[in-house]
């Protein structure tokens, strides 16, 4: 059974804003799935109709099963969501929001107490419990929300935006706690992010939204295979000679699009194996040069570059 099944779902806003178009998706039980998109794109449209506070135009929508439209109150009893805005109380302790939690829930003491003490343990929050939380860094108020969201044992786990604002070293935590949440409950985790190697790294499939559709869709090297593996790298010895072979190359129909990050150079192109010499024979006849030119492996990002239409940068 998948987790969640949407087919031809679409919303348009009063304002006469198209914010899904036909926008299909399914999602296997137990999987971390990530959706990706840029400002605008529908994420957060979407979100709002899986987790029952907007209504769609028209579509199909089924969680677990049972249509959105007609069992609402059952879905909410079977999901948690999670938003970008941290909603612990700073006055409490780690535990009081977890026991205040599980009361909002209507979950007997005894039962909750055990139930709070696993999501510690899995958390990693044991040294955190007593103080209050206003004392916590921004990593462990976000281990201990999405811990907040957990107290239901909800059989999807929607995230949105989990890691926004949180440095490195608590990014990876929280991707740990993630997996963890996959392999201990067993519930799907359903996740908007904007940190493209954190979906690579993290899903079992991942969805590219553009206005409001679906444009690609599948396991990380699913997407990879949209680019065709035909991408060209080349590092250039001097910074400087980066606008000129940019405007050089500006005219060559080969070139899909192009992608820069400090003296490398990432060209998206027609064939790959035939015209890494074609780059070759430009950088030598201009005298432009490099210390490598390769043939890439695309990762997650030069696929979301390339189908969100950012282009040459």
């Amino acid at each position: 059974m998948n987790a969640v099944f949407v087919k031809d779902l679409s919303k348009t806003y009063k304002n006469g804003k198209k914010a899904l178009d036909n926008f299909s998706v399914s999602i296997k039980e137990n999987d971390i799935f990530s959706l990706l998109g840029e400002n605008g794109s529908g994420k957060s449209t979407l979100i709002n109709i899986l987790t029952t506070y907007l209504m769609p135009d028209c579509g199909e929508i089924e969680i677990l099963g049972k249509n959105i439209i007609d069992y609402p109150h059952e879905i909410r009893k079977i999901i948690s969501c999670v938003s970008q805005n941290v909603s612990i109380d700073l006055h409490l302790s780690l535990y009081e929001n977890l026991i205040f939690q599980s009361r909002l829930y209507g979950i007997e003491k005894n039962k909750a107490v055990r139930k709070i003490q696993k999501l510690i343990e899995i958390f990693s929050l044991e040294e955190f419990t007593e103080k209050r939380v206003a004392t916590y860094s921004g990593g462990i108020k976000r281990r201990l929300d999405i811990a907040m969201g957990m107290i239901s044992e909800p059989k999807i786990l929607f995230l949105d935006e989990p890691t926004v604002a949180l440095d490195t070293e608590s990014r990876k935590s929280v991707w740990q706690i993630i997996k963890n949440i996959k392999n201990e409950y067993g519930t799907t985790v359903f996740m908007t992010t904007h940190y493209l190697e954190e979906a690579e790294k993290l899903s079992d499939t991942i969805c590219i939204m553009k206005d409001g559709k679906n444009i690609a869709y599948g396991t990380s090297e699913d997407l990879k295979k949209y680019l065709k593996q035909n991408l060209i790298k080349v590092t250039l010895k001097e910074k400087e000679n980066i606008k000129k072979f940019l405007k050089i190359i500006s005219s060559e129909k080969f070139i899909k699009n192009t992608e820069t990050v400090k003296n490398t150079i990432t060209m998206n192109v027609e064939n790959s194996s035939e015209n890494i010499f074609t780059v070759g024979n430009i950088l030598s006849a201009n005298n432009i040069k490099y210390n490598l030119l390769s043939v890439s492996e695309p990762t997650i990002e030069d696929v979301y570059l390339s189908l969100v239409g950012k282009g040459r940068r």
